[in-house]
Parts: structure tokens; sequence; C-alpha cells
């Protein structure tokens, strides 16, 4: 029934709306997703999908943001996915940035690599990235400028100033990064008293999450939008308190939301197949490209961690071994879906990608466990029925 009601609503996203309508396009919770797995049935969500529904927007005057937790799935990141997670990290950027995109408050999993990393990161793209309450706790500086004023016309031509701030939790583990999460009621007061008079409207971009933001805007009441994350809300409807409307949209940008600030009309809008790009646009590219580096990039690790083998040391093993012992469970296993778990990254090109084959095999990140089958064995079954040994037999199943 909610699938129904947000299609419902992401059709009359599309209708043409007032010339040079003035909208703000929000996301929160990406979670370093480029596109979806395509492991569940007609999957929601992708940077190329969010391109088409940017393109179709009839809107001119546009301001993209993003409430945070953009970059990482999670606040730690293992070893073995570390140089992965950073290159797709720079992809997405990359990519928000072909977007024209605006703005992002950082929420504590954009520091999953460290602050070092999150900071080489920022400092090679265009998007801005904003925080009112994130201090270095060694010099007591800011992390980030605390805010960002954009100037936007709205339907009858009229230049409007938008301030934005950002806010980040306090209650994380922000110490574990070298940094101090300061109280954001205090933060908001002092950074509204510092723009007074140089902004028309003010809106948040918070990451403390749906039940804080409403605290918050009761607290406050002086803002025309909060724009949340963390909690990973999907807000059909605006929650309303006093002027402020709040606004959260899910995650993995299997939701994009739209207010347009002339008429205040609010969508969600699901990243659903019907926004597939239909030809090679910049963003389909720049995913291809993702896909090829991070194989070539993974197979290499491969390559060196069988030059390093140490003899008696084994590699991983396939199903066949498994069988060996386990019969019962593998004759059960093969009559499932679970049979074609790598089959869906194969279709996808995305066989070498570390962070689907955590899910999609098993043993990942283990001693003994690279990325990537031996030589020869790149068939997640056999092609035709195996030949089942006696439940006793120690003999390995055959392949062919």
């Amino acid at each position: 029934e909610t699938g129904e009601v947000v299609q419902n609503l992401s059709d009359s996203c599309l209708a043409p709306q007032p010339a040079r309508a003035l909208t703000i396009v929000y996301s929160n919770d990406v979670m370093g997703e480029l596109e979806p797995c395509g492991c569940r049935h007609n999957p929601t969500g992708g940077l190329d999908r969010k391109e088409t529904f940017l393109a179709r927007l009839k809107d001119k005057e546009l301001v993209q943001i993003d409430s945070g937790n953009l970059l990482f799935e999670t606040t730690e990141v293992p070893e073995a996915l570390a140089r992965q997670s950073e290159l797709q990290a720079q992809y997405l950027l990359r990519g928000y940035e072909q977007l024209k995109h605006d703005l992002v408050t950082p929420g504590l999993k954009d520091f999953a690599l460290g602050a070092t990393v999150f900071k080489r990161l920022i400092a090679r793209t265009k998007t801005q990235f904003i925080s009112a309450n994130l201090f270095d706790r060694k010099t007591g500086h800011r992390l980030l400028e605390p805010s960002l004023i954009l100037t936007r016309k709205d339907a009858k031509g009229v230049a409007l100033r938008l301030a934005f701030i950002g806010i980040a939790s306090p209650g994380e583990d922000w110490a574990r990064h070298g940094i101090e999460a300061r109280d954001p009621a205090l933060i908001i007061q002092a950074e509204l008293s510092r723009l007074k008079g140089k902004y028309d409207r003010v809106f948040l971009l918070s990451q403390l999450g749906q039940t804080e933001d409403e605290a918050l805007a009761e607290r406050l009441p002086v803002f025309d939008g909060i724009f949340g994350a963390r909690s990973q809300s999907l807000l059909q409807t605006p929650v309303q308190i006093g002027k402020t409307f709040i606004y959260q949209a899910s995650f993995r940008n299997q939701y994009i939301g739209s207010v347009n600030l002339d008429t205040l009309v609010h969508q969600l809008t699901p990243l659903d197949p019907g926004f597939i790009p239909a030809t090679e646009t910049p963003v389909k590219k720049l995913i291809g490209e993702f896909k090829a580096k991070i194989a070539k990039q993974n197979r290499t690790e491969v390559s060196l961690a069988r030059a390093e083998k140490v003899p008696g040391d084994e590699i991983h093993q396939t199903f066949p071994r498994c069988a060996e012992c386990h019969l019962k469970q593998f004759d059960f296993w093969r009559k499932t879906r679970h049979t074609l778990a790598l089959k869906s990254l194969i279709d996808s090109k995305q066989s070498e990608n570390k962070d689907c084959l955590r899910c999609h095999t098993v043993g990942l990140g283990e001693k003994g466990y690279p990325v990537g089958p031996p030589p020869g064995r790149r068939r997640m079954a056999p092609r035709r029925p195996l030949r089942l040994p006696r439940a006793n037999a120690r003999s390995p199943i055959p392949l062919d």
C-alpha cells in the first residue's frame, strides 16, 4: 500500500510545474551506494536513475542537498574493503558533482575510514560540506564551515537567500576520530545570531534523527524546514511543528524528495526501473568506469595473495569440497536460489566487487579467502546435474 501511494506521488512530481519553480531536492543515508545490486525484485535507487529524475524535472532553479551518511555503509570499514571503499566514495562524489549537487552535512559514517581520508575526499570535490557543531578536539577549531547561503530565484524571478546550517549528532562516538560534536541547540542559536539579516529562509540539515528533529523544532521554532537523516525515516507526508516542516527520505537513494518552495508541494519519488537511462549518460558511464577500475584493483590483490601463498595454507574452497562432508546440506542448498547468489553480480558486472561479495559469498576477508574464484572456476554451478557421491564418500564431486 505504501509503495502505491509513493508511486502516485512520483507521477505528479513529474507533471509540469510553474516556470522556474524553486525546488529543493533532498536525500539522506545514501551509504556509499552507486547503484542497487540487483538481488531484489525491481530494486529502487541508483545514481544514474537520479540523473534521469533530475533531467525530467521542469524546474530550472534547483537546490540539491544531502543530510549525511553519504559515503560509507557503516561507521567502520573492514581492512579488506578499505581501498575499494575509498575509491567508491571518490566515484560517488564525482557523480554528485556531475549532478551539480550543492551541499552535504556529514554523519559519523562519512568518517568510517578516519578523519584524514574524509578530508582528502572532500578536498577533491566541488560539492560543499558543512557542519556547525563538529570541532577538532586538539585545536578547538571547526572542522567545516557551519553554514552556507545560496541565492536562487523563485517563480516570480525574485532572488531568495536560502541559509542552510548543518548539524551532527553528539550522541555518537566522534572522539575516536579526534572530533567533538557540541550541543546542537546552543550552536544553532549562535549561528542564527551570526547570520541575522543575511537570509530570507533558513533550513537545517540534521543528523539527529526524527525524534530529536521534532524536539528541536519545538525548542527553536525558526526553521522553514529540517532535512533529517540517521533514523532513515520514510516521511511520505512531512511532519509539521509550528512553521517547521520535517523531511526525510528513507535510505540508499531509494527515494528522492523534492519540495517546491513556491507552493510548498512535497513529493517522494521512488527511483524504480522506470528511471533507468535509455542511453549512455555521464553518470552511467562513470559507474561503468568504477566497476572496471575496482575489478582491476581487486584482481591485482588476488594475484598478489596467490603469489605470497604459504604451502599448506589453503586458498578458499568451492561448493564441491563442502559437499564431500555435508552432502545433506549441499543437496538442500542446490535446490534453492542461493545457488544463483553470484549470478546477479556477474550480470551486473560486480562479481569482483568486495563489498557485494561479502553478502553473495562466504568467507570474504578471512585468512585464505581472497576475492575471486581461482583460475578455471568461474562458474557458480555446473552446466548439468552433479553426480552425487554416497553420503559417506570422500571423493570430490566432479564439476562436469
